[in-house]
């Protein structure tokens, strides 16, 4: 059953956390190894590419490429035939996304390639990129 799924008539299992006190992360209500099977799987979809993983350190470096809408390539036409916008690849960027168990739950976190925070947006994104993947 999805993990998305699993929340119908009670708690999320996994949601992402924006607390102000402390950057933002992803919360998984699972054990360290299923909720490791399952990040891995979501990094594999949705722009990421998994470059490096250590599991025993809960440490995954990844690539992300976003797509974009290419508003400069895109023409009325395309737009109005409901052909959409074309898209163009922002360049690659690499994060170290990490997992920590804290009890019977699982913090994920996704810090620069130096292992600093990012920027609150952009922590939020990645994360709700990361949390929209899992299965």
């Amino acid at each position: 059953v999805s993990l998305l799924a699993q929340n119908i008539g009670g708690d999320d299992r996994v949601k992402v956390v924006t607390d102000d006190a402390v950057a933002p992360y992803m919360l998984m209500k699972l054990g360290y190894e299923r909720a490791w099977s399952s990040v891995i799987n979501s990094l594999s979809k949705g722009g990421f590419s998994v470059v490096d993983q250590n599991r025993t350190a809960g440490k995954v470096m990844v690539e992300f490429v976003e797509i974009v809408p290419d508003e400069a390539e895109s023409t009325l036409v395309d737009v109005v035939l409901n052909f959409g916008h074309k898209t163009k690849e922002t360049a690659p960027m690499q994060y170290q996304v990490t997992l920590s168990q804290q009890e019977q739950k699982v913090e994920v976190r996704v810090l620069d390639d130096a292992e600093k925070d990012l920027d609150r947006a952009v922590a939020t994104k990645l994360l709700k990129i990361i949390r929209g993947n899992l299965s």
